[in-house]
């Protein structure tokens, strides 16, 4: 049996055993995704906020500190309240998927 084979079986199994476990706690299911989704918010605005100051002008630069200054606001106000960032970001959600009119 090839190996690729035997590790996209082992990644299944792994997935499987995961998604098992997240039906059976989803409140844990859901801290740690929202967990998840604020260290990613701040790890991006802090990669953003020292990528804006390699911009050469300040028309350039502002937009950037801006939307890094927002994001890393966002990811710091979900990590320290977190179920009121997993409400929003459920209604965030709801909204994205919402039908659309054609």
């Amino acid at each position: 049996m090839p190996i690729v084979s035997t590790m996209l079986r082992f990644a299944g199994g792994v997935s499987l055993l995961c998604g098992v476990l997240a039906i059976l706690n989803p409140l844990a299911t859901t801290m740690a995704a929202v967990t998840l989704a604020a260290l990613a918010l701040v790890l991006s605005g802090a990669i953003q906020f020292v990528s804006g100051f390699s911009e050469p002008d300040w028309h350039a630069r502002a937009p950037s500190l801006l939307v890094a200054a927002a994001a890393l606001a966002l990811g710091l106000s979900i990590l320290f309240h977190p179920v009121a960032g997993a409400r929003a970001l459920t209604i965030l959600m709801g909204l994205l998927q919402r039908p659309r009119r054609i």
